[in-house]
């Protein structure tokens, strides 16, 4: 039993780095068991040490442990591309990371008393992988997680008994923040096969986000993590999607905020730094995300833009009783045609799906005029920039002459 147990470890499968990385421990041995959170903290006299309790796993083993067993799906996936000059050696593996707290765990601790404990983790899933062309270099995808947000395919590395917004956690990640960074730059030989990866922590949620980017609270009048835009600004423009917010802009206002070289006021420092309240302690990868659909704001102009444009109502205001009639008969269509379920209260999941070109095709299903399914269509291409690893495919631009060529303001569609 022991045997077996082992063989499911990471650890148990051999694998070789160009060039080597060194494991959160610091070494390359062979070891079956899980380090301490505090393994790999640089011992620094200036530094105290996190007092924090926990365990975790060498991340380059285990994410060799994870390919391994996606062999015969990587096997599988080689098979069915038809490309001829499809190398099965050299593979390119997307892989995205995050860490969120578990919330309060009772246990019992030698005493009669239940002690409340919080609980963090971090995990990583394998988004898809693709087999690179030895001719000309393209890239074809082998494998693709049907599931990528299902706790099934997610695999924890971390494990600590802490809370996600104490300082200590941001001590405990620093080693696993470096070896990310280290495996990024080298390549995995493992199974005759060649991996090079590409890691996002896009796995994070909309207030650990505002804690490892040192942001203001959720009530803070800056209320996205991606853009510069106030409760006003995303009112007058809802379906903006320029990303603005990058690590090392964020670094910089920290620094403006720290030392406040120009001995500003609080309130227009705080200005002036646009909500920088703490530094920024991961580089994360820009993406969509519910905070950037502005607290679902544009999901709520979106929907009733679909709604209108669907009933036909174009330069006039429809009445209520019409206008909940056809957002049931769109709710209705898009259920039966894409699988869209509408929620009780609209998150921003809900927003994000009805960007998808499945949902904007069923919407065009039901608008008559060829001209506004054209109106529409460009409406969602200057709104969705994105490509499915997250990524933005260029600039967004200003949606508001397309709302003014709809005959609609942004404010009207609030309103109605």
């Amino acid at each position: 039993m022991a045997v077996e147990e082992r063989s499911l470890l990471p650890g148990c499968v051999k694998f070789d780095m160009d060039p080597p990385v060194l494991s959160s421990d610091g070494t390359q041995k062979e070891d079956f068991e899980p380090l301490d959170v505090q393994s790999g903290y640089p011992q620094d006299p200036a530094c105290y040490p996190p007092a924090v309790d926990g365990r975790r796993w060498p991340l380059n083993k285990a994410i060799a442990a994870a390919l391994h067993d996606l062999d015969d799906n990587i096997v599988e996936g080689i098979a069915k591309v038809k490309c001829k000059c499809v190398s099965d050696a050299k593979f390119k593996v997307f892989i995205k990371y995050g860490d969120d707290g578990m919330g309060d765990v009772k246990i019992k601790k030698g005493t009669k008393v239940e002690l409340i404990d919080k609980v963090l983790r971090l995990s990583f899933a394998i988004y898809k992988i693709t087999s690179i062309c030895s001719k000309d270099g393209s890239e074809h995808l082998v494998f693709e997680e049907t599931a990528p947000g299902s706790e099934k395919c997610c695999r924890p590395i971390l494990v600590a008994r802490a809370d996600e917004s104490s300082p200590d956690v941001a001590l405990i990640i620093q080693p696993i923040m470096q070896e990310i960074s280290n495996i990024q730059q080298s390549k995995m030989h493992l199974n005759e096969r060649v991996f090079s990866f590409d890691m996002k922590g896009t796995m994070y949620d909309e207030k650990r986000v505002r804690t490892v980017q040192g942001f203001g609270g959720a009530g803070s009048d800056y209320l996205c993590t991606l853009c510069d835009a106030t409760r006003a600004d995303a009112a007058a423009n809802p379906l903006g999607s320029k990303i603005t917010r990058t690590y090392d802009v964020n670094k910089a206002r920290y620094t403006d905020r720290k030392y406040n070289p120009e001995k500003m006021s609080t309130n227009a420092l705080y200005k002036n730094v646009l909500g920088q309240t703490g530094e920024p302690q991961v580089n994360l990868t820009p993406m969509i995300d519910s905070t950037h659909m502005n607290i679902n704001i544009a999901g709520r102009v979106l929907h009733k833009i679909y709604v209108q444009e669907s009933a036909g109502h174009i330069n006039q205001s429809m009445p209520s009783v019409a206008f909940k009639a056809a957002a049931k008969k769109l709710d209705f269509h898009l259920r039966k045609r894409a699988g869209l379920m509408t929620p009780m209260m609209a998150d921003g999941n809900y927003a994000r799906r009805l960007i998808e070109p499945a949902i904007v095709v069923a919407v065009k299903e039901l608008v008559s005029s060829e001209d506004r399914k054209l109106l529409l269509e460009q409406l969602i291409d200057n709104t969705a920039c994105y490509d499915l690893f997250g990524l933005p495919t260029r600039h967004s631009q200003s949606i508001c002459p397309l709302l003014n060529s709809m005959s609609r303001m942004p404010g009207s569609l609030l309103s109605c």
